[in-house]
């Protein structure tokens, strides 16, 4: 899991999800598979940013920064 670094700004958002996502979310952090929810959400973000990161070049970051930020995370 990705550390937060130091003085890094995060921004909250709200999202809606089907109960059972939430359940099973919930069921990982008691299993101890992430701290809690908070962290699996932003693995599973850096998860899709990774895949589809050929693509995040309409995303105004430097290509390098983002390479850097998503290899942090594994």
């Amino acid at each position: 899991m990705m550390p937060r670094t130091r003085g890094e700004k995060q921004v909250l958002i709200s999202v809606h999800l089907p109960r059972e996502w939430l359940e099973a979310l919930e069921a990982l952090v008691r299993r101890g598979v992430f701290p809690h929810r908070s962290e699996a959400i932003r693995h599973a973000i850096r998860e899709l940013l990774d895949k589809y990161r050929d693509m995040a070049t309409y995303v105004e970051i430097d290509e390098d920064e983002m390479d850097i930020e998503l290899m942090r995370g594994r």
